[in-house]
């Protein structure tokens, strides 16, 4: 994943690599995990220093 910026997520069952689709918090392309919280969306939370964003893999949920 080194390298991928364009890399947000995968979809939860089909697995394709999920990016920036609409940008604007419509869609649920963009699913992250931020601090520690999955399924936010990156294109709404707000940058700040020290923030945490991963890809997310999956429904983001602990199984």
């Amino acid at each position: 994943m080194a390298g991928r910026r364009d890399l947000l997520a995968h979809h939860p069952r089909h697995r394709p690599a999920r990016g920036v689709f609409c940008g604007i918090g419509v869609c649920f392309d963009c699913l992250v995990t931020v601090d520690g919280r999955p399924n936010e969306r990156a294109c709404l939370v707000p940058a700040r220093p020290g923030t945490v964003v991963r890809t997310q893999e999956g429904t983001g949920r602990a199984d």
